[in-house]
């Protein structure tokens, strides 16, 4: 069996062969077909100045980004990540842009800067905290741009800045025991994504068109909550509930399309508004085993999800905001009592890992076929037979094929097998990515 589908990333199960069950810090989008490792993460937060989990981000019309971590409001200008505000009415949890201003939402308040002197004061002095006050102190504050006005998700009202600057803090109600948690513009619509609580799988979405005195559409997911909105090959997404499943959003109904995995490992999700992100056509994700890419690189192949990134800190991390930025992005996450902010490195490679389906019958040979492996690099290999753990396997340069490795060990199946490999980059300078043309069980 070969297994060289790159372009088809992650499927469902183990057993479906048209896919590969793991591809981590894996690239399938530069050189299609191929598998290269992705550029690795590294943290821009040495100094540790971010102290709580970033957790909502924007980027300024004048480009520069700014991140709410806790109380915290932080500027990242060139690369260089500053603290710029503390909030005296409590952590920002929402952050947006309108007519020449910064809003920030916190449970109870509506603060606000004018961008021109939210880059330019080093600590900000002109602001306004308490610029407008919510109805309900939620732990929710999305915001979202659309038709001329801001909307904030305040519990189960919307909130707005409309085109005059004048603030409504109730421009729409919708059921009273739906918190708002995700908002999205939908072609000058406004669509709403909900929770009720941790113990209740059902999740409302509505369509709003931002001037009726009601919604005019709503459908209800049996998940406990809409978590993230985004747009992807011309249609509209929604990451719902806590074990990675991807909806389709029609503006009428939510139909499930997908779930984001990784092998065994269980892909955790939850509220995120702000945790993804577009780059290059491709939709980012941030979850706790890494951040997700889907897209695909020509019209003619499907859709398809690939670990492209995992955070600095390792797979396991509790993920928050993530924030494109012309070629790169900013990504907040915390591990235990440490917390950073990711960006992409401009020259070092990651260690990649790849895990083919099984297959299915007896087999006595691995051996992989690549395009490229930098001067002291190495690709190492785990194979697990008959059901077994995965273990250790000698592979070798092939004589035959000066482009290919085999393994030493033999395999010796009578039943299954499947395969594992590691990419790693060569470690005292890992700037060229070793890339994986085919891998073959026989």
């Amino acid at each position: 069996m070969k297994y060289s589908q790159f372009s088809n990333g992650i499927g469902i199960s183990d057993e479906d062969n048209s896919y590969f069950s793991r591809l981590i810090n894996i690239d399938i989008h530069t050189k299609p077909g191929k598998a290269q490792c992705s550029l690795a993460l590294e943290d821009i937060d040495g100094g540790g100045i971010v102290t709580s989990l970033p957790t909502c981000s924007m980027v300024a019309s004048n480009g520069d980004t700014f991140i709410g971590a806790g109380t915290k409001i932080y500027k990242i200008s060139g690369g260089t990540e500053t603290l710029v505000h503390t909030s005296t009415q409590g952590a920002v949890l929402g952050l947006g842009e309108h007519q020449s201003y910064i809003y920030y939402s916190t449970a109870t308040k509506l603060g606000r800067q004018t961008v021109l002197l939210a880059s330019s004061e080093a600590s900000w002095s002109s602001q306004n905290d308490s610029w407008a006050t919510f109805t309900n102190a939620k732990a929710y504050k999305p915001m979202q741009w659309v038709n001329q006005i801001l909307c904030i998700g305040d519990g189960n009202y919307i909130a707005i800045v409309d085109e005059n600057g004048i603030f409504n803090a109730n421009a729409l109600d919708i059921l009273e025991r739906d918190v708002i948690t995700a908002l999205m513009d939908t072609n000058d619509n406004l669509t709403m994504g909900t929770f009720v609580n941790s113990a209740v799988h059902q999740a409302n979405t509505y369509l709003w068109d931002t001037y009726s005195p009601s919604w005019s559409s709503s459908d209800l997911t049996q998940e406990r909550g809409v978590n993230m909105f985004f747009r992807l090959d011309g249609y509209w997404y929604a990451q719902i509930g806590q074990i990675g499943n991807i909806y389709q959003w029609t503006g009428q109904r939510m139909l499930l399309y997908t779930r984001l995995r990784d092998g065994d490992s269980t892909v955790v999700t939850g509220i995120n508004p702000y945790g993804c992100s577009a780059m290059n056509n491709l939709t980012l994700i941030s979850t706790n085993r890494g951040i997700f890419s889907i897209g695909k690189a020509d019209a003619r192949l499907g859709l398809a999800s690939v670990i492209e990134y995992v955070h600095s800190a390792g797979q396991g991390v509790e993920a928050g905001c993530l924030e494109a930025v012309g070629s790169n992005f900013y990504a907040g996450w915390k591990l235990s009592a440490d917390y950073g902010i990711d960006k992409i490195s401009s020259t070092d490679y990651a260690t990649a890992i790849i895990e083919t389906p099984i297959k299915y019958g007896k087999s006595q040979d691995l051996k992989i076929g690549y395009n490229s492996v930098p001067t002291s690099a190495t690709i190492t290999a785990k194979i697990a037979n008959d059901d077994g753990a995965l273990t250790s396997h000698t592979m070798i340069q092939d004589d035959e094929d000066l482009r290919e490795y085999r393994n030493v060990n033999g395999i010796n199946c009578k039943s299954n097998t499947k395969a594992e490999l590691t990419l790693t980059p060569n470690p005292s300078t890992p700037t060229s990515p070793i890339v994986i043309n085919v891998i073959e069980i026989k």
